[in-house]
């Protein structure tokens, strides 16, 4: 990027300096080319992309390409292309399905099977494998004029006539079941005439070849950058190859011209191309340090020199962007609500429009037995139909279940928590946290630790010393054995508690106004939208 900031710098300084922009061109390998494209409007630079386009290039092309091959090969973004196949594209894309019998079965599964079939049908030129075949077939030109007939976009298109004669050209070429196929071939590899508008040149080395200007710069000089490309000849028969011994032999003891290599040819072919060549190569990139060409940079090159600022942005630093946040409003929150809202209040908002993850079953099973309020045998016995991987461990511990008040709400000043399950035995409170199966003690225990809802309940009913006089947290893997939290029960309101009662009122009145900030951390790294508000790399 900095290399490309300097050309364009350079560029801009020899325009003001009154050369042409017809006689300036810039050289670069094909995949840094969007660079210069995407820096130029921000310099304000009339740079011409000499690449040429084919038909698939265009919008109409890209869609016909993509309706083509959808038969042979589907992927979500293709399907997309179709609203009727949309839904099934979607379904797709958030599975990780390709191919054509993945998403055959994805249409079956969706019921969309008939839709697929039709469409498939549809998409298959007369005379392909899978077609019923008819007394009178339609001809693949009747076919194609169908098609693209049907599809609004290119209906009324000033391509439609450029991509009616790559049908064409396909028919002369394929009849019958190879027509589809040839057509999306010319599609992709016909380029269409063009004339850009005048300005300086954006070239690849081969689009240089062939041309003189006053000055080039020829960019991204680092070695193994521009080369002939020289391969193995696929096309010389087997019993024609010989190995390197016997070809020195056949030549004399001398290597034949075709081993010796062209790229120094080309190489210094390309440094003919102007009276002014201004050689530029990066000394690193994100990968590491790179090796520069000695054929086209030289020996000893010189470090490019400083350039006075050429566009606003590096007259005037870019302020970074923020959002202008103000208040939303914000339903009634539990208290565990809250403990969300403080890490991050943006996530905790934009979460509610995000797609929820699908739940796990143990947290299905959480949610009914949380509904039922207390575990009576009837209602044992249809969440062990509903669930049977814990059937055997509701079982065994059905005398402590079925003692518990289950998804317990507990209410004070405005505030609100529900509890997986709660259980008094005289002047104690037993308070349980059902986690996920299979977590280790020590693991559950920082888990119940770290919500808000559990200890708030404990602090609370602590504050009723004729009532409770002792109250115990307890985390209880499903699937596993109860775990005391802290070791022993609770007997008087700790400092922490009495701090997190505070925090609590505390973000309650935040929650309440509506505020809704941004909290960069190393949270956002798993944050699901952080996308949305941008801060985590500012943070």
């Amino acid at each position: 990027m900095s290399e490309a900031r300097w050309v364009l710098q350079a560029i801009k300084r020899d325009l003001a300096q009154g050369l042409p922009p017809l006689v300036l061109a810039i050289v670069a390998p094909e995949p840094r080319i969007p660079t210069f494209l995407t820096l130029a409007d921000e310099y304000g630079l009339p740079l011409v992309n000499q690449l040429p386009l084919t038909t698939a290039d265009t919008p109409e092309g890209r869609l016909l390409l993509a309706l083509l091959e959808l038969p042979d090969y589907p992927t979500p973004s293709r399907l997309l292309a179709l609203p009727e196949l949309a839904p099934l594209g979607r379904a797709a894309l958030e599975r990780g399905l390709v191919g054509l019998e993945a998403i055959t079965r994805l249409a079956e599964e969706l019921g969309m099977g008939v839709v697929w079939k039709t469409w498939l049908s549809r998409l298959r030129a007369p005379g392909e494998e899978g077609l019923s075949t008819t007394e009178n077939p339609p001809s693949p030109l009747a076919w194609a004029k169908e098609l693209l007939d049907a599809l609004p976009e290119v209906r009324q298109s000033p391509s439609r006539e450029r991509l009616m004669e790559r049908a064409r050209e396909a028919h002369r070429i394929a009849w019958g079941p190879h027509f589809r196929q040839w057509w999306a071939a010319l599609l992709s590899e016909t380029y269409e005439p063009r004339r850009p508008n005048g300005g300086v040149a954006l070239l690849t080395p081969n689009l240089a070849s062939g041309q003189r200007f006053r000055k080039v710069y020829l960019t991204y000089a680092v070695e193994g950058t521009y080369g002939a490309g020289e391969a193995e000849d696929y096309f010389v028969p087997e019993e024609l190859r010989v190995g390197l011994a016997e070809a020195l032999r056949q030549a004399g003891g001398l290597l034949p011209r075709r081993f010796m290599g062209r790229d120094r040819l080309l190489l210094e072919e390309l440094r003919t191309r102007a009276e002014e060549l201004v050689v530029t190569y990066p000394e690193a990139d994100q990968e590491g340090p790179l090796e520069r060409d000695p054929v086209l940079v030289g020996p000893s090159p010189a470090p490019l020199p400083p350039l006075p600022a050429a566009s606003p942005l590096e007259v005037t630093p870019p302020q970074p962007y923020r959002p202008g946040l103000g208040t939303v409003p914000l339903t009634s929150p539990t208290v565990e609500e809250l403990r969300r809202y403080e890490e991050c209040s943006m996530r905790y908002w934009a979460d509610r429009f995000a797609e929820a993850p699908k739940p796990e079953w143990w947290q299905l099973w959480l949610g009914e037995l949380r509904d039922l309020g207390s575990l009576v045998p009837a209602r044992l016995e249809a969440l062990a139909q509903r669930f049977p991987q814990a059937e055997g461990w509701m079982r065994r511990h059905y005398p402590l279940l079925k003692e518990l008040r289950l998804g317990f709400c507990l209410e004070n000043a405005g505030l609100r928590v529900r509890l997986d399950g709660i259980l008094r035995k005289g002047p104690e409170a037993q308070i349980y946290r059902f986690v996920a199966p299979n977590t280790p003690p020590q693991k559950a225990q920082e888990e119940v630790q770290r919500r808000w809802a559990e200890r708030w309940a404990a602090a609370y009913l602590l504050t009723h010393p004729k009532q409770i006089q002792r109250v115990s947290l307890w985390a209880w893997p499903v699937l596993g054995e109860p775990v005391l939290v802290y070791g022993k029960p609770i007997e008087e309101p700790w400092r922490s508690l009495k701090r997190l009662q505070d925090k609590v009122q505390e973000v309650r009145a935040r929650y309440l106004a509506g505020e809704v900030r941004p909290n960069p951390g190393f949270r956002c790294r798993s944050c699901p939208v952080k996308d949305v508000c941008r801060e985590g790399s500012l943070g």
